[in-house]
């Protein structure tokens, strides 16, 4: 995994092309009981959603599911150090649009449609923010956001300085649904985007 993530993953996609396909019944067995620990650190308080689950150490999910620490609800993940590869993955994809470059940087993340202040509560940690203007109302979602894109707008907006005094990438003006060849209400949390803030291109694979 970590050539994979190197300068040459050449090699490392090389022995992934070469290995069986895992047996579906012992991957669904795994999976199930990573959805189930998951589904308890929800219901212990440790997490907010379920997938912040995997953000937490083996040791302290073992911790807190023995009852043996108190636990403080974890509201934020920050940068996940996969996320350049993820992104790298929806970029091979080759289907982009382009907008207005708003805040430097390359991010990675589910598309999550955000209409209006009744729809923030949807937004899950590392998920790419789309909006149509870049309101003020947005500016609390971007400390565990991965990136945001903008249907309309201008790159001067104050949300997006304030985007760019947290590092967080951002595109604006760039018209999506003709990318994703559906509404952005269908599209929302069916869709993986990969943000280019410095060229403002938005970049979308099926999640």
């Amino acid at each position: 995994l970590r050539a994979l993530r190197g300068p040459d993953p050449g090699p490392a996609l090389a022995r992934f092309a070469g290995l069986q396909a895992p047996d579906p019944v012992r991957a669904a067995l795994v999976l199930g009981a990573l959805a189930t620990v998951r589904e308890r650190l929800v219901a212990a308080g440790a997490v907010t959603w379920a997938e912040v689950g995997w953000h937490v150490e083996p040791a302290e999910v073992t911790a807190i599911l023995d009852g043996l620490r108190p636990t403080t609800r974890r509201l934020r993940v920050g940068f996940d150090r996969w996320e350049p590869f993820g992104a790298a993955v929806v970029i091979a994809d080759a289907r982009f649009a382009s907008g207005s470059p708003a805040a430097p940087g390359v991010a990675f993340g589910r598309l999550r449609w955000v209409p209006s202040v009744a729809h923030l509560a949807n937004v899950r940690p590392r998920d790419v923010i789309v909006a149509s203007y870049p309101t003020q109302h947005l500016a609390a979602m971007l400390w565990d956001a991965a990136g945001i894109v903008t249907t309309a707008g201008s790159p001067a907006a104050h949300l997006f300085e304030s985007a760019r005094a947290l590092g967080i990438p951002a595109v604006a003006s760039v018209r999506l649904e003709d990318m994703l060849g559906t509404d952005l209400a269908a599209a929302d949390g069916r869709f993986a985007l990969a943000l280019d803030g410095d060229g403002g291109l938005v970049y979308a694979t099926e999640w």
